[in-house]
């Protein structure tokens, strides 16, 4: 309906954008400041070393927004801590590798050694 009542061709790029953004980008968002708000007491719970209640807060999280960039990495860090490195690489290979940088790379990368991935490990480790 938006793109009706454009008219010029900046525009309508404009309107092709919104609607890609829409359309993709928008249904792996949050929708509401709930879950921000969770993610942020999950976050919390992790910064105090309660790492398996931090998880327990995340999962709801991740099953409805299973893109949540933020939670996926907070979940592989958490299983790390936990000392399962099998789950903590599920979650660290669904983040974006422009995340994987610093502490993130290290926890990643000895998790991807603990479960026998020596190659894949040695370039996480390397960023």
């Amino acid at each position: 309906m938006l793109c009706l009542i454009i008219k010029n061709l900046n525009t309508q790029i404009v309107c092709g954008i919104f609607l890609a953004l829409f359309l993709f980008i928008l249904p792996s968002a949050p929708a509401n400041a709930g879950v921000n708000e969770q993610f942020t007491k999950a976050s919390a719970l992790f910064s105090q070393g309660q790492f398996e209640r931090a998880g327990m807060m995340l999962l709801p999280i991740i099953k409805k927004y299973p893109g949540h960039q933020p939670s996926l990495l907070l979940m592989g860090r958490i299983y790390y801590y936990l000392g399962k490195p099998g789950r903590a690489v599920k979650y660290f290979a669904k983040i974006d590798r422009s995340q994987v940088v610093g502490q993130i790379a290290f926890e990643y990368g000895l998790s991807l050694y603990a479960v026998g991935d020596c190659r894949d490990a040695v370039d996480i480790l390397r960023k």
